[in-house]
């Protein structure tokens, strides 16, 4: 039995999609080195965020749960991993290759910190939530530019 069906169905179709996507991104010979593994690392990660979520709303909703605890977590941290693509994609959008390789450097740090507080620390939604908006707003501010 599936205990939130639509959650669950959701995730593991975005999870596919990401997938596809992701690969669909590798065999795309426009994409410079930096800007193709960025895309595929996002899409990536949004793939393994979903499908460990898709499985913790679908079938592992006892929190005290030793798989619960790990799957939740390991979705909260490919939600930062997508985040640190989020920021790699738009700072070589946007800056000459020096620029971007510091702000890459700089969103790496943060989500080695993010992913510690993570596995340690709180595995509130919400956390995710601040990690990710920032990433968000900046790759879109790009895209837009």
């Amino acid at each position: 039995m599936i205990a939130e069906p639509d959650v669950a169905l959701t995730d593991y179709a975005l999870a596919i999609e990401a997938a596809l996507l992701a690969y669909w991104t590798g065999r795309q010979p426009g994409l410079r080195g930096r800007l193709r593994r960025g895309f595929m690392l996002f899409f990536t990660s949004v793939g393994v965020a979903a499908a460990a979520g898709g499985t913790v709303h679908g079938f592992l909703p006892q929190e005290a749960s030793a798989p619960h605890a790990i799957l939740w977590r390991a979705a909260l941290i490919a939600i930062g991993g997508a985040a640190l693509a989020a920021w790699g994609i738009g700072a070589s959008i946007q800056f000459p290759t020096t620029v971007a390789r510091w702000i890459i450097a700089a969103a790496a740090l943060e989500f080695g910190i993010y992913a510690l507080f993570v596995a340690f620390v709180s595995q509130e939604f919400v956390v995710a939530i601040i990690n990710y908006v920032p990433a968000s707003v900046f790759l879109l501010t790009s895209f837009l530019i």
